[in-house]
């Protein structure tokens, strides 16, 4: 089962002078609250921020968005790898360290 006690990561989701960035958030919001009793505010989430502006297409993904507004070409390839091993990969670790990287800039444009 997962981690229960978490002060610091839940400091962090109370914390109303940080906005919390997230890509397609609703899952994880759902899963914070779930987890940890916490339903972060204020939150930015680069999905709706690109279907708010970017009308023109119908490709919100993170790996459209990144290449289009920043010239990133993002690998998915771990996106459907299994997220419920008991230990990730080395491969799922870079992935998910990926998938955050870019949503500062992603705010910032």
């Amino acid at each position: 089962p997962g981690q229960k006690k978490a002060p610091n990561l839940v400091s962090l989701l109370k914390n109303r002078s940080i906005t919390k960035l997230f890509h397609f958030g609703r899952f994880d919001l759902a899963v914070l609250y779930n987890a940890f009793g916490v339903m972060p505010e204020p939150v930015f989430c680069t999905k709706i921020a690109s279907r708010l502006t970017r009308t023109y297409t119908d490709r919100h993904g993170l790996k459209d968005i990144c290449f289009e507004l920043l010239g990133v070409s993002l690998s998915k390839a771990q996106q459907s790898s299994d997220w419920a091993a008991e230990t990730l990969s080395p491969e799922q670790l870079e992935y998910a360290a990926s998938d955050v990287l870019y949503l500062h800039q992603l705010r910032d444009v």
